[in-house]
């Protein structure tokens, strides 16, 4: 605001449209308007202002974003963005983001001159305020996920870069195997490619510096296939032109270099012919002289220049494929050298990113230590150069998409976005054409947004309450409330239809469910029967089998009450709910799926009695809230299952009663509900003669449409998107990042069928004239902790694909690995495992089964085969292995892979089974794999995990897979039995035979031997990087 002006709050200040028929030039501005309402009662009332708009005189894309004030403080306010877009031309108005509360306490989030094209906001960010000396956003901005951007012209790897504060250039490189002298310019602002005059040579691996005070590139040529290549030449931003300049005397080409250019000198350093060497050109003169060397050798390291410094990061080292962990810095003022904090993360051949904003390097992708040249990661990493030389290099969440990629050499930054551009995938030498960005802030990971709900399929029957839980994969409900009776239909979803299911042994409704990963499980407890009777039944459904037993009775009878099951221990919890008298309860019982016992006496209370609570569970922490009180209430209590404890968080921004609850990542979510006493003269929930309010089995007077979301990091709550129709006496699970509400009753016209989705992911949709944007997304940090983790695109299994060392066809000692990233998989979060499982070409022991070993390690340190995986075994497990072919054999396993660790290693070992005659085939196929398959082999002198493809057959793909859930994450199923393969197929299938020495000792490599299956596929072997690691083919 200006001098004098007090109380300002400018969530985008700048010149904007409100008016529908448009404004300057007369465009549409459909939509356009500033909304308001007011959500809750005093004194926690919440009032929303939001804005549509469009920059003045521009026919963009809408703007929409607002403002949330708090009458309990709590907090004074927050700033919501749900859809922010570049301007497409500047104007004259800046564009401010800030608070003012005086003259001396004000915040400016970001300030944009252009007036629009370059926000300092974006779409999804949220900021809550702190009420303080001096009032600052809080918490920072959280990244978002990486957004695709236009693609580049062509696929393009190992190339030339150097960015103005506009536009970013690409300069030759690699296209599809053949490298290219193309040049192209990407403008930030309009996001569109321009193809510039091609360089004057054509090499792979070139570097580039722009020399900031003229506007000039300079060029050093890469490898031009031929092994030479030592061209230099500057092109003028200007007028688009090249200029061929005096050879590199010192080296026959720069292959892999990085480079820099201040004060009328570019400096070229390292690459694959000169190592450490750094040679220098001077401007003026047109000549090159030698300069210090760097302190290591190095070669296609990720590297940026920043003002007089460039850094040189990673890269392949004198022993390549080893990689550098070194972090060096140029002082392009001096020519001298010094080295900063280790790069443990030990990365080559990736894009170094530099964000003036924060003083961060960010390190993209690249190819991992310990393998070959083409270990393609989604790794991001950052660091604070402002303790230089101090500091740590620390993970920057979230990492890549998928694919893995490498060789993507420009770490550009801009538009408050670090940039990926290209690259390749080394597992399956697939060059890319991506472009992608993510803010540059850091994190616990890219917070997800719940998008407008949408209604997906009926539920197969009209009702409420219903018993709603997930194993990870599917929707499963049980019982309800059918017409006023209940019911003993149970239905399985599984994402876009209802299936019928065995029925419940008697119907029920009122009851609650929960998923024992540990048993492959589901579990209704409690409830009200056809007798109208509240009755303490345990009904136990095995997924396998499709049938109901009934266990151990509860304790007491309850109705609605709380249930989490909870991996690390593999018992559920049972709280509060509301016994047969109709009041409330505070008791905790712990049942044993395994035993099918009941512990009444460990369980700390809850402070208060409550029944019909929404309950989640995200880490550690049991939350229940909601329940009925005298009415309803807006309790916030959380059960530390391993303290033991009880503790009241920040209570809900409404009361509610029965409301869907369920957790995605660490936030909480509350869907619909109602209020029985919210109506005038209500009696629902009054007992007759009763002093006391008693719980009601009646639907509540108020249905809710709400969704409220509480971030369990921040003890904060905030709002969600209204559901299509008001949802009381309802239930609700997430599957994943989906948010499901089903069934229950509208308020309006009775029980519905109505199930309805909500996906928590990137953004967020445009609300409705009630604000429906999610304030402060906090979602799973990182990865996205699948139930099923696996490398493997296909479950199939290739007859003849696989090998294994083995004498006259009996198999010898053999262990199969695959090694899994932990960040990628789970964003660094433990990994609760319930079992595993691996495919079998063929099993035929001498006895009719054989012996094996499944070990589980967590690795630390160096990629596999390398860091210290050998001394952190976290699980052996014993099997046997009936005779079978063409299977996939699942182990139960409890284990728990930290989150610490680079990697969770699976090894499934088979023994020597010369004596028996055992004969064995791991399962495998040639569809893509995400990262390589390893063998181990002693007798053929594979004595360490080797990949496949670099023994000969890298088609050999085999099929892994671990089962479980992240603590706060909804677990996976377990089978409890192994397959049952059928008869081994009377043809037998190509195996891979150690052909005998003269010593009777089998050689150093497995040879494929086709003894039954002609049509076994001729292996091609993974390229080789001769001379240098190029991907060409």
């Amino acid at each position: 605001g200006g001098v004098g002006s007090t109380d300002v709050l400018a969530p985008y200040w700048g010149d904007q449209c409100t008016n529908t028929a448009g404004c300057g030039g007369g465009e549409s501005c459909a939509g356009c308007g500033i909304f308001t309402t007011t959500t809750g009662s005093a004194p926690n009332r919440v009032f929303y202002v939001e804005w549509r708009t469009q920059y003045y005189n521009q026919s963009t894309a809408l703007l929409d974003y607002e403002i949330v004030l708090y009458e309990n403080g709590t907090p004074p306010f927050s700033i919501i963005y749900s859809n922010i877009s570049p301007a497409g031309t500047g104007n004259d108005s800046q564009l401010v983001v800030g608070q003012k509360f005086d003259e001396n306490c004000f915040t400016v989030l970001g300030c944009d001159t252009s007036g629009g094209q370059a926000p300092p906001v974006s779409t999804g960010q949220a900021f809550d305020a702190v009420a303080a000396a001096t009032p600052t956003p809080t918490p920072p901005p959280q990244c978002s996920p990486w957004a695709t951007a236009s693609p580049y012209p062509i696929s393009v790897v190992r190339y030339g870069f150097v960015q103005t504060d506009t536009d970013f250039y690409v300069f030759g490189g690699v296209s599809d195997g053949s490298i290219v002298n193309a040049v192209n310019r990407y403008n930030v602002a309009t996001g569109t490619w321009t193809p510039l005059a091609p360089m004057p040579f054509t090499s792979e691996a070139p570097t580039c510096a722009l020399d900031a005070s003229t506007g000039i590139v300079y060029c050093a040529e890469g490898d031009d296939g031929a092994g030479g290549g030592n061209a230099f030449a500057s092109y003028n931003i200007a007028t688009d032109t090249w200029t061929p300049l005096a050879a590199d005397p010192f080296t026959t080409n720069h292959y892999g270099s990085a480079s820099g250019a201040f004060n009328g000198k570019v400096f070229v350093a390292g690459g694959f012919i000169p190592g450490s060497a750094v040679d220098v050109y001077d401007i003026a003169t047109d000549t090159w002289s030698s300069g210090t060397a760097a302190p290591t050798s190095f070669f296609l390291a990720g590297y940026q220049q920043v003002g007089n410094f460039l850094y040189v990061v990673g890269g392949f080292g004198p022993g390549a494929p080893s990689n550098n962990t070194t972090s060096l810095r140029l002082d392009l003022s001096s020519g001298t050298w010094d080295t900063g904090p280790a790069f443990t993360q030990a990365r080559a051949d990736f894009g170094l990113a530099y964000d003036a904003a924060q003083n961060k390097l960010y390190a993209i992708g690249g190819d991992a230590d310990g393998g070959g040249f083409f270990d393609s990661t989604n790794l991001v990493d950052e660091l604070d150069v402002s303790a230089w030389p101090g500091g740590t290099w620390s993970s920057s969440t979230p990492n890549l998409p998928s694919p893995n990629r490498q060789a993507n050499q420009a770490g550009f930054y801009g538009g408050g976005n670090i940039w990926s551009v290209g690259g390749l995938d080394g597992f399956t030498f697939t060059f890319l054409p991506d472009v992608l960005a993510r803010p540059s802030c850091s994190g616990t990971g890219g917070a997800c947004t719940l998008q407008p709900w949408t209604i997906v399929a009926n539920y197969p029957e009209v009702l409420e309450s219903a018993a709603i839980c997930t194993n990870g994969t599917f929707m499963y409900g049980a019982g309800g409330n059918a017409g006023g009776l209940p019911t003993s239909g149970f239905y399985q979803y599984d994402g876009s239809s209802w299936s019928t299911l065995a029925s419940l042994p008697n119907a029920i409704y009122d009851a609650r469910s929960v998923y024992a990963a540990n048993v492959n499980k589901i579990y209704v407890f409690g409830g009200i029967d056809s007798s109208f009777f509240v009755v303490d039944t345990t009904y136990i459904y095995d997924i396998a089998t499709n049938t109901w037993t009934t266990g151990a009775p509860m304790p007491a009878p309850r109705f609605f009450p709380a249930t989490v099951y909870y991996d690390p221990t593999g018992l559920i919890y049972v709280a509060g709910g509301i016994d047969d008298t109709f009041a409330e309860t505070s008791t905790t019982w712990i049942y044993d799926p395994v035993a099918d016992t009941w512990d009444s006496g460990t369980g700390a209370p809850i402070p208060v009695a409550m029944g019909g609570s929404a309950v989640s569970l995200v880490g550690q922490n049991m939350y229940l809230q909601g329940s009925f009180g005298t009415g309803a209430t807006n309790f916030n209590y959380a059960y530390d299952i391993v303290a033991n404890t009880w503790t009241q968080k920040a209570n809900m921004p409404a009361a509610v009663y029965e409301g869907a609850g369920a957790a995605i990542g660490t936030n909480t979510y509350v869907v619909g509900g109602g209020d029985p006493f919210s109506a005038p003269g209500s009696i629902k929930g009054q007992r007759k003669n009763s002093k006391v309010r008693k719980a009601s089995m009646a639907r509540p007077d108020t249905s809710f449409s709400t969704t409220y979301v509480y971030d369990t990091v921040n003890d904060s709550w905030s709002t969600g998107p209204n559901t299509n129709v008001a949802h009381s006496f309802t239930g609700g699970t997430a599957v994943g990042n989906d948010l499901y509400v089903v069934c229950g009753f509208d308020g309006v016209s009775g029980d519905t069928n109505t199930v309805e989705q909500s996906h928590c992911g990137a953004g967020g949709g445009t609300p409705t004239p009630t604000p429906t944007a999610t304030a402060t997304p906090t979602g799973s940090p990182g990865g996205s902790c699948p139930p099923v983790i696996t490398e493997s695109t296909s479950q199939a299994i290739v007859d003849g694909n696989s090998v294994s060392c083995n004498a006259g066809g009996i198999t010898t000692q053999n262990s199969y690995w695959r090694a899994f990233n932990m960040n990628t998989f789970t964003g660094g979060q433990d990994y609760n495992i319930t079992s595993v499982q691996f495919a079998i070409e063929q099993a035929a022991g001498g006895g009719g089964d054989q012996p094996a070993t499944v070990n589980l390690y967590a690795n630390h340190g160096s990629p596999f085969p390398g860091g210290d995986w050998q001394s952190n075994l976290i699980a052996s497990v014993p099997i046997t292995i009936p005779d079978q072919v063409d299977s996939i054999f699942t182990v139960p396993v409890t284990a728990t892979a930290p989150g610490s660790a680079l990697e969770l290693v699976m090894e499934v070992n088979i023994p020597d089974g010369t004596a028996e005659g055992n004969v064995f085939f791991i399962g495998s196929n040639t569809d893509p794999e995400t990262a390589p398959s390893y063998l181990s082999a002693p007798d053929c002198g594979v004595n360490d995990p080797t990949p496949t493809g670099d023994l000969g057959f890298p088609d050999m793909h085999i099929v892994f897979d671990v089962n479980g859930s992240c603590p706060g994450a909804t677990p996976s199923p377990t089978p409890t039995a192994t397959a049952t393969a059928p008869p081994i197929s009377p043809t037998p299938t190509a195996t891979a035979t150690a052909t005998a020495a003269a010593s009777g000792t089998p050689t150093a490599t497995p040879t494929a031997t086709a003894t039954g299956s002609p049509s076994r596929p001729t292996p091609t072997p993974r390229p080789r990087p001769t001379p240098y690691p190029r991907p060409t083919p």
